[in-house]
């Protein structure tokens, strides 16, 4: 850490002007006031802070300050109070000088440094971050107003703020972040080759996710979209396709096709019906 040093150095001789020194503090870091005298007899060195607490026993004062042997005043951790005027004494038998150091708090308001863009364009459910970087005397504190979570939803829309504040002041910078279409996919493909009995029903299962959420098209092996209002088809809620009273007719290959405005997937089905076996009763 910085450890500044400033010197004043008092002779007792004969009475003198009082000296006064301006220093600046950094901080929060620790700093040292040197007052030293010279004189016979030997001088002894107090001080006079700035809340007018008079120091002359060696040892801390509290978390603040410390005042050592040699007559040096410490300041530990500088805050903002720990400005104003500091009063060295030295005195003897034959009398007394005294030194001022004038502490002025050397410190910057919070700036943020907005490398970010203004507008961030996410696709649904991928990882968001934007950095925000701040600088500041002292260093100041970040923070984030942000819907919880980093899994970024269509709720997820709107301004994320960086918020940097110190003693001094605050900085703010604004990200307007706007979630993207996520394309449709068919969670499981496995269902490739599907065996149905002849006169029984057959069921084909199809799901999606997506942002926003898609639509499940079926398409006959004669490429025809199928609709539920047919009598021989029935498409459930969770997409999946119902032949009824399956027939040799109702082979060939069937396409799911998970349809929104970011885009589509397929899933081809493979229809193979199989006869009953003898002794069976049912319709053809």
């Amino acid at each position: 850490s910085i450890t500044p040093v400033f010197n004043c150095y008092i002779v007792i001789i004969l009475p003198l002007w009082p000296i006064y020194c301006l220093t600046s503090l950094i901080l929060p870091h620790l700093h040292t006031l040197y007052c030293v005298a010279s004189g016979k007899p030997q001088a002894q060195i107090s001080w006079i802070l700035p809340d007018r607490t008079f120091v002359r026993d060696v040892g801390a004062l509290d978390r603040s300050a410390s005042l050592l042997a040699n007559g040096t005043l410490r300041i530990q951790s500088a805050n903002f109070s720990s400005k104003g005027d500091y009063r060295c004494i030295a005195s003897n038998a034959a009398g007394a000088d005294t030194v001022t150091f004038h502490i002025h708090v050397a410190a910057l308001p919070p700036t943020i440094n907005e490398e970010a863009s203004e507008s961030i364009r996410v696709t649904s459910g991928e990882n968001f971050q934007v950095d925000c970087v701040a600088s500041g005397l002292p260093d100041p504190e970040v923070s984030w107003s942000l819907p919880d979570g980093t899994m970024i939803n269509n709720k997820d829309e709107g301004d994320y703020t960086c918020h940097a504040k110190n003693e001094l002041g605050e900085d703010e910078m604004k990200v307007s972040v706007k979630v993207g279409p996520d394309f449709p996919r068919i969670t499981s493909k496995a269902q490739l080759l599907l065996t149905a009995r002849l006169g029984e029903s057959a069921y084909m299962t199809c799901q999606a996710i997506g942002e926003p959420p898609p639509t499940i098209v079926w398409l006959s092996p004669s490429n025809d979209v199928i609709t539920s209002s047919s009598t021989k088809y029935q498409i459930l809620d969770d997409g999946t396709l119902v032949i009824k009273k399956v027939t040799l007719a109702d082979q060939g290959k069937y396409a799911c096709v998970a349809r929104s405005s970011a885009g589509d997937d397929i899933k081809n089905i493979k229809i193979q019906v199989e006869p009953r076996e003898k002794g069976e009763k049912g319709l053809l």
